[in-house]
């Protein structure tokens, strides 16, 4: 099982068709979320997890001391792996949870530069691989667009990876 990690659901969001894809092929995917429902975008009600129990809330436990609550969820669904896209408040509760559980594989998916990757750069032990996508991502680093030093780099077609 792969446990999700969202800021919130937005309508057409890449990670959400990504998931969708997955379980599509018959991959078991579960998707927790941070937030209820997105501000300034249109929120997607996925009904499809939502009906198998496989979308679940964790916007009243955002914080570094509520990691408890991640490793209950990651145990009730039997997760092996853990993709982080884009929640922020995500990065303290896996670095928390790498701590108890280094045997659950984690990802980060990152799309830009901004703050997520800088969340990142402050913790990337906490993660297995790192899957960057997005326009930022197909320079080369040596252009200064990566400033993690922490893992060697690696390219796949046109994105970059640590590892």
């Amino acid at each position: 099982m792969i446990l999700a990690l969202l800021p919130f659901l937005v309508l057409g969001q890449m990670p959400l068709m990504v998931l969708r894809a997955m379980r599509a092929r018959g991959i078991p995917v579960a998707i927790a979320t941070y937030h209820p429902t997105p501000t300034h975008y249109t929120g997607d009600a996925a009904v499809d997890f939502r009906g198998d129990d496989m979308l679940l809330d964790m916007h009243c436990h955002a914080t570094p001391a509520d990691s408890a609550m991640l490793e209950e969820i990651v145990d009730r669904i039997g997760a092996r792996m853990i993709v982080q896209a884009g929640a922020p408040a995500a990065y303290a509760q896996l670095a928390r949870l790498r701590e108890r559980r280094p045997d659950i594989r984690q990802m980060d998916w990152i799309f830009n530069t901004g703050p997520h990757f800088r969340r990142l750069s402050d913790r990337p032990t906490s993660f297995d691989a790192v899957l960057a996508c997005g326009k930022a991502w197909n320079k080369d680093p040596a252009e200064g667009v990566i400033g993690v030093q922490t893992g060697p780099l690696w390219r796949w077609g046109s994105r970059w990876f640590l590892g």
